[in-house]
């Protein structure tokens, strides 16, 4: 009878909000006809920034270029093609999976929406441990990802819902522990901030104002 109760307690203040959440969620990407986009190539705005990512995906697979030694193939300056840019481990892991399967852009765009799923999923979380509520965590996440913005760029080729997802899990691992911060909870923190920051330099001012 008590675990009866447990579970009871579970399902109506964890459960049913993750759950409603979810089906929010849901809502959102069929409306954002997300999954009937997964296969465009770079298309609405930023078209260049996006390209330029596409391109350099599609150079590490074609090339089998040095990580360190980002390329696109269409450069303005210089016929090696080297690039400057964020840290190029999102193109690089898409790279590896043209290598598995052959080019396909929905790889690119389903990494990207992958990450941003992550994202979406921790910064539930981190609402729940900070306003101590499922109920109200699941309200908030669901106001926060009506912005037309936050769908749009979550299954793009730009890195910006990819560094804010590893800006959201930095600071899950700061209120994560009720007894203060731990060692490992400082590098794990750091280690993401990193990657955020690295991603896209703005995702420092995410982690580093709280």
């Amino acid at each position: 009878y008590r675990m009866s109760l447990i579970s009871r307690d579970w399902l109506t203040n964890v459960g049913l909000p993750a759950l409603i959440f979810l089906i929010w969620l849901g809502v959102l990407f069929q409306k954002a006809e997300i999954f009937d986009k997964l296969n465009q190539r770079p298309t609405g705005e930023h078209f260049w920034a996006q390209t330029d990512r596409a391109s350099m995906a599609l150079a590490y697979h074609t090339d089998k270029a040095s990580f360190w030694l980002p390329r696109c193939h269409r450069a303005k300056r210089g016929e090696e093609g080297i690039s400057a840019g964020e840290f190029p481990i999102i193109p690089y892991v898409v790279s590896k999976m043209y290598d598995a399967w052959g080019f396909n852009e929905l790889y690119y765009r389903g990494f990207v929406l992958f990450l941003s799923l992550i994202g979406f999923l921790m910064a539930y979380l981190l609402m729940a441990k900070l306003l101590n509520s499922h109920w109200w965590a699941s309200l908030v996440v669901s106001l926060w990802l009506a912005s037309p913005n936050i769908i749009f760029y979550s299954f793009s080729f730009l890195p910006d819902l990819p560094s804010l997802s590893f800006s959201v899990i930095a600071l899950y691992f700061l209120v994560r522990k009720d007894d203060g911060l731990t060692p490992s909870a400082i590098l794990l923190f750091s280690f993401f901030a990193a990657i955020s920051g690295l991603l896209k330099l703005t995702g420092l001012i995410v982690t580093f104002s709280a």
